[in-house]
This record gives structure tokens, C-alpha cells and sequence, in this order.
């Protein structure tokens, strides 16, 4: 075949033939490897636009995220200070008015409960009392069920544990051991939901 186009056409023209189909072809070859390139590049530079829009995304998410535990953790902290705080007023006040009955047959001594200092250790429980019992609303959606539940049942200790009100020292001892095992449930759910590592007793 060669040597039929070199009898038609000539030595030269061929020579240019041969010359410009070879270019052509090596031409054609880098031009459809470059071409390959592009869409190659196009492509992954898509996928990485994609990928860094879906982590920007998921680190928007985490960032929101440890924002919201950090803004719940702070909320914990307060109302699991403040029930912590009341239950220790109220038990101070227990163990304060008790005294007032370690002397033989003062349990049923009934002017005590009519001293000054002794009313404004009665008025201190009141109103811790109070102070925790208005938390536990809004504190429903922050702190455990456990520790819901273990002050509702310190106010209903308290309601009963008032009926009785010619024994204020069974009172007083009564409340006191409630308030303790108050406070115990309430400092183990706190440790609990406010510092994970902090050891529970």
C-alpha cells in the first residue's frame, strides 16, 4: 500500500503524509490524555467541594452540639447547687433546733418552739424548702427523675411530718434523716450528670 501512494503521488508527498499522520496521531493521543485529565480533575475537584461542604456540615453540627452540652452543663450545675445548697440549710436547721432537745424530758418542753433563734431556724427550712420546691418545674428538663422524685417526696415528708405537730422533735429527727437521704440521691445524680468522671459514693 505504502508503495502504491509513494508511484501515485510521490516521495515527498508521502514523506509529509506519513509525517503529518504520525504528528496527528501523537497530537490526538496527549490531546485526548489531557482531555481525560480535565474531566478527571473536574470531577475529583467536584467530589472535594462535595466532601469539604459535608464536613464543614458535620463540624457545624459537632460545634452546635458541644455548644448546646456546654450551655445544658452550666444550666445542671446551677440547679443541682441550688437543691444541694437548700438541703444543706435545711438540714443545719434540723440539727440546730435539735439541740434545743438534747437536755432529758425538753421534748416536752413547748415554749422551745416559741424561741426567737429557734423560729428563724424554722424560717430558714421553710424556705429552703420553698426555694427547692419552685426548681423542680423548670429543673424537669435538666436534671433526673431520680432526684425529681426524691424532693417531691421530702415536701410530702414534710407535709406529714408536720401534722404532727406536739412531737417537734420526732419532727425534727424525722426530717433530718430525710434530708440526708436527700441530699445523697441528689449529690449522686449530680455527680453524675454534671462531672462524668467525678466518682460516685
Amino acid at each position: 500500500m505504502l508503495e502504491d501512494i509513494i508511484k501515485n503521488y510521490g516521495l515527498i508527498p508521502t514523506i509529509v503524509c506519513l509525517f503529518v499522520s504520525w504528528y496527528l496521531r501523537g497530537y490526538f493521543t496527549e490531546k485526548s490524555k489531557n482531555l481525560a485529565t480535565h474531566e478527571d480533575f473536574t470531577r475529583i475537584l467536584k467530589q472535594t467541594e462535595r466532601t469539604t461542604q459535608v464536613t464543614e456540615e458535620i463540624k457545624a453540627n459537632i460545634a452546635y452540639g458541644n455548644w448546646m452540652n456546654q450551655q445544658h452543663w452550666g444550666v445542671k450545675e446551677k440547679i443541682y447547687t441550688d437543691i444541694l445548697s437548700n438541703l444543706t440549710i435545711m438540714e443545719i436547721s434540723y440539727i440546730d433546733r435539735l439541740d434545743y432537745y438534747i437536755r432529758p424530758e425538753s421534748e416536752h418542753d413547748m415554749s422551745i418552739p416559741g424561741k426567737k433563734r429557734y423560729q428563724l431556724l424554722a424560717k430558714n427550712e421553710v424556705e429552703a424548702l420553698r426555694s427547692i420546691r419552685e426548681l423542680i418545674g423548670p429543673a424537669a428538663l435538666f436534671i433526673s427523675e431520680s432526684t425529681i422524685a426524691v424532693i417531691k417526696k421530702l415536701y410530702g415528708d414534710s407535709w406529714l411530718s408536720e401534722q404532727a405537730g406536739d412531737h417537734p422533735k420526732e419532727y425534727l429527727e424525722w426530717m433530718l434523716k430525710s434530708t440526708k437521704d436527700a441530699y445523697a440521691i441528689v449529690l449522686s445524680d449530680a455527680k453524675r450528670d454534671i462531672c462524668n468522671k467525678c466518682p460516685a459514693k
